[in-house]
């Protein structure tokens, strides 16, 4: 029994331990030069967006603390809203201008793919 458990172990941790091809570069086939420009065109985004996405962060945990006050203040949370709403927008500008970055380095086949993709989920907001 133990012996079983043992290899069950090592084997599952042989196979996290294989390196995986990244998703995307799967789906859509990207040859190396794509990856590359892929890779750097998502860390600049993140370079010039993390300012960004720490005062979405902290706009959270203002609206969070607003409405878990012991008696909500409305015009707090009515602002805490407002402020996030106004990050959250500029985030999405961001990424759509990303999207429209991305799609330009792909060929015929590998736009039509990537445009049938459902939509990048909602980041959940941090707590």
């Amino acid at each position: 029994m133990k012996r079983t458990i043992i290899i069950t172990l090592l084997t599952a941790t042989s196979l996290f331990a294989q390196p995986r091809r990244d998703p995307i570069e799967s789906i859509l086939n990207l040859d190396a030069q794509q990856k590359a420009a892929w890779n750097a065109a998502l860390k600049d985004f993140r370079d010039a967006n993390h300012a960004l996405i720490e005062k979405q962060r902290v706009a959270n945990e203002r609206l969070h603390d607003a409405l878990d006050a012991a008696t909500p203040d409305a015009c707090a949370v009515g602002n805490a809203m407002v402020s996030l709403h106004a990050i959250d927008e500029q985030l999405r500008t961001a990424h759509e201008a990303l999207d429209q970055k991305l799609e330009s380095l792909l060929n015929a086949d590998q736009k039509a793919k990537f445009e049938s993709m459902p939509p990048r989920p909602p980041m959940p907001p941090p707590r």
